[in-house]
C-alpha cells in the first residue's frame, strides 16, 4: 500500500515512521530541512527554498530523490549556490546538480 507524503509540511509521526519503515532517511531529512522540523539540520522558513544540499551523509539513492523532489525555484537555488547555470527546463537542471 502506498501513502501519499505532503514534502512542504512537516512530517506527522505516523508518515515518519511509514517513510523509516522503507528505509527512506534521504526523504526524512529533505522534509525535515524544507519545512525546519525540530532537530532538523539546515532548517529552512518555509517561505524560501532550500539551501545547497550537502550529499554527505546521503547515500546516492537518497541524494538522487532528494534532487527529484526539488521544485524549479529549489533546484535554481541549490544551482546558484553552486555558480552553476540556471538554464533550461526541469530535467536538465536535475541533471546539472546531480552531475554537480
Amino acid at each position: 500500500m502506498s501513502r501519499v507524503i505532503d514534502r512542504d509540511t512537516p512530517l506527522s509521526d505516523e508518515d515518519r515512521a511509514y517513510l523509516e519503515e522503507r528505509g527512506r532517511h534521504g526523504l526524512i531529512s529533505q522534509i525535515d530541512r524544507r519545512t525546519g522540523a525540530a532537530g532538523a539540520q539546515n532548517a529552512v522558513p518555509p517561505e524560501g527554498p532550500a539551501p545547497a544540499a550537502e550529499a554527505d551523509g546521503m547515500s546516492e539513492d537518497e541524494w538522487n530523490e532528494y534532487v527529484d523532489g526539488l521544485s524549479v525555484d529549489e533546484l535554481k537555488a541549490e544551482l546558484r549556490e553552486r555558480s552553476l547555470s540556471t538554464s533550461g527546463n526541469k530535467e536538465e537542471l536535475q541533471q546539472r546538480l546531480l552531475q554537480a
